[in-house]
């Protein structure tokens, strides 16, 4: 069987709703049948419409020889609120069991949020969600920031493995301000960068000490 771990989806109401979720200083602007998120002249996030139909997604999958997919919102958790994730996961858990056979569902909050680990614990014991998304980094803070441990710790109790996706934003600015000659290349770095702090942060601190069986 084939999995691919790195899949993407989002509710359509919010893929056609972008700038009812943009924060200040954010723009739109449109490329093809995608929207990109702007912010400060860069591209932060280009949500596209096959996220949210499915059956595309499965034409796609079915062409590559992919068995199941594990959903993720991609960067959206960065634009993710508590008045939010609940709709994302009952959303989630509804494609999760319309397609059974195809798509695996994960669980999104707003890990520093009032109410973010209820709605987790919820998300997996209620809607049966099978894990936990979180970003590289989480407004700023890696897993070895105090910040962190209710998630941590949440994750551990409920057994759930989490997986990690890129964020949006990146807080090496140095990074950010080199001048490269691709408007591709900036981004890959950066995001290439975060997943390492992501890595060594985690290994290097006392996180898989403190939670021996976090997956």
């Amino acid at each position: 069987m084939i999995i691919d771990v790195h899949h993407h989806w989002m509710p359509r109401e919010h893929v056609q709703n972008l700038a009812k979720y943009l924060r200040p200083g954010e723009t739109l602007a449109q490329k093809g049948k995608a929207w990109n998120i702007i912010s400060r002249g860069r591209n932060l996030f280009s949500p596209s419409p096959l996220y949210h139909s499915m059956e595309e997604q499965i034409r796609d999958m079915d062409e590559s020889d992919i068995d199941m997919s594990v959903l993720s919102t991609s960067c959206w958790p960065e634009w993710t609120t508590m008045s939010m994730a609940p709709f994302i996961n009952d959303a989630m858990s509804e494609v999760q069991a319309k397609y059974p056979d195809r798509f695996i569902g994960l669980a999104h909050v707003p890990i520093f949020e009032e109410g973010a680990m209820e709605e987790l614990e919820r998300a997996v014991k209620v809607l049966k969600l099978k894990g936990a998304c979180v970003t590289t980094n989480t407004k700023g803070k890696y897993p070895d920031a105090p910040e962190f441990r209710p998630f941590l710790k949440k994750v551990s109790d409920l057994d759930v493995p989490v997986i990690v996706h890129a964020a949006a934003a990146q807080p090496a600015e140095q990074v950010q301000n080199i001048v490269f000659d691709s408007v591709i290349t900036r981004p890959l770095l950066a995001r290439g960068l975060d997943h390492s702090l992501f890595v060594v942060r985690t290994l290097l601190s006392h996180v898989l000490d403190d939670f021996p069986d976090i997956k």
